[in-house]
């Protein structure tokens, strides 16, 4: 093992309460009850605090914010004394980035400027880094990225290595290029002590639902169809995510300076091959017949630009002192374990499917590009956005986390109240703040509670028989209203021309 060159004890980790941050943050401070972690995250649609429940409160701190906010970063790394930056946070779907590239070239690359920028400014500039070095301690930035950004590999080809070029296919890889080459521009330009590591895809508890694992997994135990791209022959390398929260602490404390390592799992498996043994998995765990759910499987057409096969040469990091533990079968066991007991209680979540325009399983399959988080449920249903702002609305179901009969959506609300009082019939509703936020007034009887809304993932469920109002809204506030089945008809044509002739008058003041 070679002797450490940096010991983190003050860490930033960005998009700790998504999937590989969360696990890396449980890991990482059961691993060494001496470290203090500040977890920034934007708790979009893939992270939620559930991910975080169990973490030592006096070694850990959620702080939600946005990483293209520099002050922010900048103000942290100084209240906490920060050593090390573990950057994580990013748009990550494939899917998402063709229906929206903007997003990820804002949070991709602006957001990696920023974080940049702020600890050349705090650790640099300032001169904390040449302080703590004077009380023996060590700074560094490390960076997360993907092996998508070497574009994909023919069946014969040789796997991802540290100097294979850059050859991203989609608008996520891309950005996640791009954020890869402003890292090593600040190293050699500024000299920020940073270390890269481009990984596998990643699976294991905590993953967000709309991915290829869990989907499948879900899909077995609702006894539905299993959507797979094309003829799923893509391959992938999977990679366990506590293996690669072991390589990211391998990296960041023996790393060389500005040194790139791959991160795999030595697991290649055709998408096909890994949903059979999904499914036997997901079988043996709740007693039925595996052939039953191998009939589940449905081919549906393919995803633009696809890339065909993925393969990661960890050879480099092996050589540092660091393998991965865990085989695929053993891997599997595990999250189908996770996953069965979360259906077990009633807790396993139906995402809906977003991308690619579309929002049917029909024409869309599981992501299977695990990296991160961030997004919201907008694509889904922007083809009913009135483009004059005000409210739009849809009948009949639309593909979204919940069952519903009416979607209400309003657009680009100004600051103020729009009051909609009634109470509906056998009715329940969810309220989700896209962007922006408002108040929900809840009154029952006598009773009255202020809920206010200003994450996609903090859903307000109501039930039958309670009034509200809706108050106090943000500038340019997105707010989605879901309505199940039950829906008084009068209700609701009432409530439409409410909303509606209240966000008219507010366009007109």
């Amino acid at each position: 093992m070679p002797t450490a060159t940096h010991q983190p004890r003050r860490v930033l980790v960005t998009g700790g309460a998504g999937f590989i941050g969360s696990n890396l943050v449980h890991r990482w401070l059961a691993n060494d009850p001496t470290l203090r972690i500040v977890n920034l995250d934007r708790m979009t649609y893939a992270a939620t605090e559930r991910n975080l429940e169990g973490v030592d409160p006096e070694r850990h701190q959620l702080v939600v914010g946005d990483i293209c906010d520099r002050a922010l970063v900048e103000r942290l790394l100084r209240e906490h004394d920060i050593d090390t930056v573990v950057h994580l946070a990013a748009e990550s779907h494939v899917d998402r980035s063709i229906d929206g590239p903007a997003e990820f070239v804002r949070t991709n690359v602006e957001g990696t400027c920023a974080l940049l920028e702020a600890t050349r400014q705090v650790w640099l500039a300032e001169g904390r880094a040449a302080a703590l070095a004077d009380a023996g301690r060590t700074v560094r930035f490390h960076h997360v990225s993907t092996d998508e950004v070497y574009g994909d590999l023919e069946p014969e080809d040789p796997a991802f290595s540290e100097t294979t070029p850059y050859a991203p296919s989609s608008p996520y890889s891309a950005s996640k290029a791009g954020s890869d080459h402003l890292v090593r521009a600040w190293a050699r330009t500024f000299g920020l002590p940073v270390t890269i590591s481009n990984c596998s895809n990643n699976y294991g508890p905590r993953q967000h639902a709309e991915k290829l694992i869990p989907t499948v997994i879900r899909k077995c135990l609702n006894r539905q169809p299993i959507p797979v791209y094309g003829k799923g022959s893509n391959v992938r390398d999977w990679l366990y995510v506590d293996d690669h929260a072991d390589a990211i602490w391998h990296i960041v404390r023996h790393g060389g300076q500005a040194q790139t390592y791959n991160v795999g799992g030595n697991n290649e498996w055709s998408n096909l091959d890994l949903v059979h043994a999904l499914c036997r998995a997901v079988a043996a765990a709740v007693d039925c017949p595996a052939e039953e759910l191998l009939g589940l499987i449905t081919f549906v057409r393919d995803r633009p630009g696809h890339d065909h096969r993925y393969a990661i040469d960890p050879r480099k990091l092996e050589a540092l002192g660091w393998m991965a533990t865990r085989t695929l079968d053993d891997g599997l066991q595990r999250t189908v374990a996770h996953y069965v007991a979360l259906w077990q209680a009633g807790g396993l979540e139906e995402p809906g499917r977003l991308g690619l325009g579309s929002t049917s399983d029909a024409d869309a399959a599981p992501s299977t590009d695990d990296e991160g988080v961030a997004g919201c449920h907008m694509l889904a249903i922007r083809s009913h956005l009135d483009a004059r702002g005000g409210l739009a609305f849809a009948e009949g179901e639309a593909d979204l986390p919940f069952a519903i009969a009416r979607v209400y959506y309003l657009w680009d609300a100004q600051p103020g109240t729009i009051r909609a009082e009634h109470a509906h019939k056998a009715l329940r509703q969810v309220y989700i703040a896209l962007h922006g936020g408002c108040d929900v007034v809840l009154e029952d009887g006598e009773a009255s509670k202020t809920v206010r809304l200003e994450r996609p993932d903090q859903g307000l469920y109501l039930g039958p028989m309670v009034w509200r109002r809706l108050d106090n809204f943000a500038p340019n506030t997105v707010l989605l209203v879901l309505a199940s089945a039950g829906f008084d008809e009068a209700d609701y044509f009432r409530d439409k021309q409410e909303f509606l002739a209240a966000a008219a008058a507010r366009r007109k003041a």
